[in-house]
């Protein structure tokens, strides 16, 4: 092999590494980036494009409208018939975080989208609009815990919430 060809040749390979690189770190970004749009404006999303540690679970966040973080966790949040408006319901989050959100734009995704292929049939809520379902529910009645990141998947599967550019980190600095 002449000098000139191997120059080619090692040119080449630089080229398709540093596309092959480039490529990762879009798919990363595009997969780990973006923040769902709750129905009030705050927002969820990863805590960092890339994780630190090797826990199961991936850190989430909650943050503001403006974008300011409020909490990073990867606990759960419970959601909770709204005790004085069937057409509501409260989120709270870890760190008495609490949401006041339209049930009716938010339940559906909860109750009947399950990601991974996973199928459940809960034949009561099957067809009943969230105010019906409500109003059947005992004031303050939990209606269960949920992962933040399952809540963000069945968010993004849905289609019906804004996804934007939050300004997740490439990596957890930490607190």
């Amino acid at each position: 092999m002449t000098w000139r060809r191997a120059k080619c040749v090692s040119t080449v390979l630089v080229a398709f590494a540093g596309l092959s690189v480039a490529w990762l770190g879009l798919a990363l970004y595009l997969n780990k980036g973006r923040c769902i749009v709750l129905p009030d404006g705050y927002m969820i999303g990863y805590s960092s494009i890339i994780k630190r540690d090797q826990s199961i679970f991936w850190e989430m966040v909650l943050r503001d409208p403006t974008g300011k973080v409020l909490v990073t966790t990867d606990y759960m949040m419970r959601f909770v018939r709204h005790p004085n408006d069937d057409q509501r319901v409260l989120a709270r989050f870890p760190g008495n975080i609490e949401l006041d959100l339209p049930g009716e734009e938010l339940m559906p995704a909860v109750l009947y989208i399950h990601p991974y292929g996973a199928e459940r049939v809960e034949p009561e809520y099957h067809s009943a609009s969230w105010p019906k379902i409500s109003q059947g529910l005992p004031e303050g009645a939990s209606l269960g815990w949920l992962g933040i990141s399952l809540l963000y998947e069945k968010l993004e599967l849905s289609k019906k919430f804004e996804m934007v550019n939050c300004g997740t980190p490439w990596f957890d600095r930490g607190q």
